[in-house]
This record gives structure tokens, sequence and C-alpha cells, in this order.
């Protein structure tokens, strides 16, 4: 197997698909080698010219095949599709604009990346010859097609002789276009127009001519073709663009960079929702990429009821084991630390017990890795028995030891046991993957490695759109007694939210416009994509599927980490903070509140991230796990 690529953007263009000069076969190949946010198709991708004049029968299977690939990226990564219509496919001129699912047909668009803004255009309305002399146009598209098929076998004669390929087409329609239609001006042409419609760069095809340069501060890419060139265009995710020509792809495909397939066993921390949707979706990442998950150890207590939709959508056996568990205050609001603390004590003899089955459960398992969600009774047996398995340790907490990190004005001795908790969670791990809001920068000294999070598949074939309620969760169903006293006092807005009240029925209608809902995920996404503004008491998980899907947020924090989380995300333009569940400041700010795109495309990039993350070399894992259990046992 071969690990896929990461670009947030790739454009192709001129693949004259319906052609038998296309390279369909290599620009799939290529397609199938990576991984995208955005896949920009800049016009020529379907010969129009050549079927009108061929028929239907010049359409080969390999031809679908290409949009079955990139159909394929649209399911698995959640990749937006921009096709920009070209003049061989300017039968789509009846159909532009259009937008369904994550598709888009237009004549021109501007993409907005890394603080720059680009106009993407096929070229071919600044080509007088394809504008002003669509006779002559055609006619040198007939020539060109001659010459692509000469092109064959004077090449196959140089190669007979020991000589190099050389293009005779793209010679001779290099030199006829420029003398007849100012071609050589085709680039400054296109470059002056970026520049009227205040853009940093242009992005463009039609010539295939790939190029990257600039003309006086204007950036001028274009991406070339797929009958000779074979190249596209690629943007890394520091914002640089690079011109990849498939010669790169095949010397890729003859090293030897196929991984081993693995064994994984997860061990979860069972409070909340976050780490259980966490695990479903890395769960689903592996077995998609060929690996196994070959068993879940999730943590529970006599206050934690594993939802439903978790043991519906996880595939390999669920063990559980006794943990330690926050204990909220009387009114079920905020964690009560001294209620917490004391509970845990007396239950230790029991969790010493959890301790010993998670190491028997490790050595039993033949795991390759050990993924642990924040889990502290992993960290203990690591830091008690050193499983010679590697872990990994993936969890937002874990940005909270980032040396970058900024915290809320919060009392400094909770986040000192907050920070504590969170180094005992990850003893001996190898690495600690931080999920974040934003792209930061790696802290290898406390070997933390920022990635995005870790939504699942479902969130991302949501399509939002804005009702008239607003949606809620609330970890702790104390806080519903706000919610209610809000209510009384207005009335005329509905109100969706969701708690943890198991005893209740699966969905307590109060009155006409107020609903109390058991936690179904299912119920729960579809809830929150037409919903209209969200609140929430500032878990990662569902701030971060608010955030995909374009919602204004209310965040109301139930203990200190919480309140990390609902600093960080407002930073990030999430949302708004609040003590209670005054939804009427959430209204206020839901008026002005414009969702961020860049967090989208953040979140696309996590597959890519954790294979390469996960897959990794382990060779280093000895010298990291012993330097921090000595670093531990000298604290102790």
């Amino acid at each position: 197997m071969h690990l896929r690529t990461y670009y947030p953007t790739v454009v192709l263009s001129d693949i004259h698909l319906g052609t038998s000069h296309s390279k369909t076969i290599e620009v799939s190949n290529f397609l199938k080698s990576v991984n995208c946010d955005r896949l920009i198709l800049n016009g020529d991708i379907i010969d129009g010219w050549h079927l009108r004049k061929a028929g239907t029968k010049k359409w080969q299977a390999k031809h679908t095949d290409f949009f079955k690939v990139i159909m394929k990226m649209m399911e698995n990564f959640g990749t937006e599709v921009i096709y920009v219509r070209g003049n061989h496919d300017d039968f789509l001129d009846s159909l532009v604009p259009m937008t369904f699912y994550n598709v888009k047909i237009v004549k021109e668009y501007i993409l907005e990346t890394h603080g720059k803004r680009y106009y993407v255009t096929h070229g071919d309305l600044f080509d007088r010859v394809t504008t002003q002399m669509k006779w002559l146009a055609r006619l040198g598209d007939a020539g060109y097609t001659f010459l692509l098929w000469a092109n064959r076998f004077y090449n196959q004669y140089r190669t007979q002789r020991g000589k190099p390929y050389y293009s005779l087409s793209q010679a001779v329609k290099q030199k006829v276009k420029s003398a007849v239609s100012y071609i050589s001006d085709f680039e400054k042409v296109l470059v002056e127009f970026a520049r009227v419609r205040k853009c940093d760069g242009v992005i463009c095809g039609h010539i295939h001519h790939p190029a990257n340069t600039y003309y006086d501060g204007i950036h001028y890419l274009n991406s070339g073709d797929w009958v000779e060139s074979l190249s596209a265009l690629t943007e890394d995710a520091d914002g640089n663009w690079n011109i990849m020509e498939y010669h790169h792809v095949l010397a890729d495909e003859n090293e030897d960079n196929t991984y081993s397939l693995m064994k994984f066993l997860f061990i979860v921390q069972g409070e909340g929702r976050g780490h259980l949707t966490q695990a479903i979706t890395l769960e689903e990442i592996l077995r998609r990429n060929g690996h196994e998950v070959v068993e879940v150890l999730v943590g529970k207590s006599s206050s934690r009821r594993l939802p439903g939709f978790f043991n519906r959508n996880i595939h390999a056996p669920v063990k559980r084991f006794v943990s330690p568990n926050f204990l909220p205050t009387p009114a079920n609001k905020r964690v009560s630390l001294m209620r917490s603390v004391a509970y845990n004590l007396v239950k230790l003899p029991v969790y010493i017990n959890s301790i010993n089955y998670i190491r028997q459960r490790i050595e039993a398992s033949g795991a390759d890795r050990v993924i642990n969600f924040y889990e502290l009774l992993t960290g203990l047996t690591y830091f008690l028995f050193r499983p010679s398995v590697p872990q990994i340790c993936i969890g937002h907490q874990y940005l909270f030891l980032h040396k970058s990190f900024e915290f809320p004005k919060a009392d400094k001795v909770s986040l000192a046991l907050l920070k504590f908790f969170t180094v005992l969670t990850s003893l001996g791990a190898k690495e600690r993957l931080a999920l974040s809001f934003r792209h930061m920068k790696d802290d290898p000294q406390n070997h933390i490695r920022v990635i995005p999070p870790l939504l699942r598949r479902e969130v991302t074939l949501h399509e939002p759109y804005s009702g008239d309620y607003i949606h809620g969760y609330m970890v702790n169903a104390g806080f519903s007694e706000n919610v209610m006293k809000w209510h009384r006092q207005h009335p005329g807005i509905p109100l969706r939210f969701f708690w943890d009240k198991w005893e209740e029925e699966p969905v307590k209608r109060v009155d006409n416009t107020l609903s109390f809902y058991q936690l179904d995920d299912v119920e729960f996404l579809r809830q929150m994509a037409g919903c209209k503004a969200y609140a929430s008491t500032a878990g990662f998980e569902s701030v971060c599927e608010a955030m995909y899907l374009g919602k204004p947020i209310l965040m109301v924090p139930a203990h200190i980490e919480q309140d990390c989380n609902a600093y960080d995300a407002e930073k990030s333009g999430a949302g708004i903070i609040s003590s209670d569940f005054n939804l009427q400041q959430l209204l206020e700010f839901a008026k002005d509140y414009h969702p961020n795109r860049d967090f989208v495309y953040w979140v696309r990039g996590a597959e890519y991230t954790l294979l390469n993350l996960l897959e990794s070399d382990s060779s280093n894992y000895q010298q990291v796990l012993f330097n921090e259990m000595y670093l531990v046992e000298e604290f102790i």
C-alpha cells in the first residue's frame, strides 16, 4: 500500500477526456496518490469539440473511471471540487453557475488561501484565437490532433535510434499560436487582469505549458495539461505552490515506500462523548487504510453509561474496566474537585485491578500500537509495568502541555492540577497528538504534535442550513434549569437540547418549543446541521462539529478543562463564553457571525496527518519512553 500525499489544493486542466490522446490512466493514477481539500478542474477536462465531431463512441470506460476516482475522494476525504469551464467543454456554459453537494461548476473562481487571492480561469477568454477567430481555433485544433498522431510515430523513430523524446506538436503549436494571437503575451495579459481584480495571483491552463513564476509581484501559475506535459499544480500546507509532473509520481511508486499493516489497541476514557467519537473516527480511518483495531477498552463508572451510538459504530470488540470519574456539584453543573478526589481515593484498590487488567490486555492483544484516548490508568500502567508496545496519546488536552498554549485567567491551582493530570495520562507515550482548533507548530521538547480534530465522516456529509431553533448539549443535566428559566422568558424561540439524564424518556417534550433529547449521535448531528445557533458546555468535539458546520456557539464551561477549551475556541472565532445558558447573548452574536472556512480545510487534513504519524518508525520509542519515566520518578 502507498500513503497518499496531502495537499490543501490540487489544480488539473486540459485532460481532454473523450480523445485518444488523453492520458486518462496517468491522471487517474496521480489522483489516487494524493489527498486534497480542494480539487480545481480548470477547464478542457472533457473535450466536447471532439465528442461532437467523433460521437460518444470515443468515450471509454477509463474516462468514466476518472470521475469515479474523484467521487471516491469526495466520499473518503470530503474533497471540494471546483470545475471551471474551458473552451473545449464550453457545453457547460448553459449550466454555470451550479452547485450540488460538494461540487461547483463555474466560469471563473476566486481562490482564497493563506491570506492571498488567486483569480482562477481556464484562460481561453484571454486568447484572441478562441474568442474572436473560433474558425481558426477549430482548424488549429484539428492540426494539433494530427500533430499528436504524427508525434507518436516520430518519437518511435527517434527511440529506435537512441535519441531523446522531442515534442513536435508542442513546439509547432506554440509557434503557430504566438504568431496569430500574441500568445507570447498571454501570461502578461492574465497577470494584468488579476491585478485589476485585486488578486495576488492567477491560475490558468489552456496553452498546455506549465508555469510557476512572478510578473511585477503577481503570481502566475499554469497547470499544464494531461496530453503531453502531464503536470498539475499543488499547494502545500504552508501555501507554497509547485508544478507536479507525472514522472515524479512514477519515481515515488518505484521506491520501496510501502508500509506494513498494523494492529492497534484502543484505550478510551469514557467520560463525555468526545473521546468516544474520536475512537470511532480513527478506527474508520485505520480500517479504510488496511489496518486493524483488535480491541477497544473503555473506562466505566457507576455514573457513566456507554452511549448506544458507540456500540453501533465501533467494529472491534469492546471491553470495560473501572476507571476514575469526576463528580459534579450537588446542582449537577460544574465538577466538584473535592468530591471527585474523595470518591476516587476510596476506589483506589479497584483501580489497581484495572491497571493489571489493562496490562494483561496489552500483552494478549498482539497490538503493534496502543492508542490512549486520555485515560489516566493507561499512563499509570506504562509507568508501573513499562509494556513494550509503543503508546501514542490522542486528545485535545495535550495542547495544554504545549509551550505556546495560552490559558484563560483561572485558578492557578486548578490549572496546575489539570496539567499534572494530563502528564499522568501520557506517561511512557512515544508521542502526544494534540487535537487543535487551528494549526500550531509542534513542540518536540514535550513530544507534542499538533494535529487537526478527528471528526466523523457523518459530520462532513451533512449539508448545513439555518433553521429557526437553537441546538444544545449539556454534559451535566443540572444546566437544564438554566435552559428552562430562559425558555420561560422567551417561549417563542424553539430549543432542542441533548443531555445525559438517562432515567428520562428518549425525548422529553416540555412544551411545543422546548425538548430534551437523550444522546443519540445520528439525531444530534441532524439537529446541529439545521440549527440557527449552538449552545454547549464547551466539550471540544461538539464545538469542532459546530465550527465545521458553520454554527455560532455559546460555550458554558463545566470544569477547568472546558474553561481552557472555550478560551481557545473563542480565540479561533468559534463563539462566545458565558457562565450560564443566556441564549440571548448567543442570538446577538449570531447576527454578525461568519463561519471560519480555514477550519474546514484544517479538519480535512486529519487523515493524512494521522496516518503519517501512526505508521512512522518506532525505533526511537524506547529512548522517549524511559527518559520520561525517570523524570516522573524523580518528581514523585
